[in-house]
């Protein structure tokens, strides 16, 4: 059975509805091939017809060619912005939790004790990693 739903958004609202929108489908589909659609790509493509419908064309716009529907250029890159930031955040939170873990993960701890421990060295590489980048992060060569 399919529902129909009816909403009223106001113009900030709209805004955030087709953002969320954009990086839902980022999300879901950077990982796959690029002939590949994600599992949101029904719904993207249903919002972005209603706002094209409803002349809500600042963000989104009809292919003549495909009959589908995807967000402007300038969309694109004002999204692609806030992605960028998460991304640059994620990397370097990642980077201090994941080489905590392996170092612990060398270490015989308990349970508690590692979890705290893990706790305390991704804080001492936050603040490596805050004063000096990856500058002195290295692999070491086993050959």
């Amino acid at each position: 059975m399919k529902k129909i739903i009816s909403i009223e958004l106001s113009d900030d609202q709209c805004e955030k509805l087709i953002a969320s929108i954009y990086m839902a489908g980022w999300i879901t589909t950077a990982h796959l091939e690029d002939d590949e659609s994600g599992p949101f790509n029904d719904l993207e493509q249903t919002i972005l017809e209603q706002f094209t419908r409803q002349g809500l064309t600042e963000h989104t716009v009809l292919n003549e060619a495909t009959g589908g529907y995807s967000f402007t250029e300038k969309a694109s890159e004002e999204f692609d912005k806030i992605l960028e930031e998460y991304d640059d955040v994620t990397f370097w939170e990642e980077l201090s939790t994941r080489l905590a873990e392996r170092d612990v993960n060398l270490m015989k701890l308990s349970g508690s004790e590692k979890a705290e421990k893990i706790m305390l060295l991704a804080d001492k590489y936050d603040l490596e990693l805050e004063k000096n980048g990856l500058k002195n992060v290295f692999i070491k060569n086993k050959q």
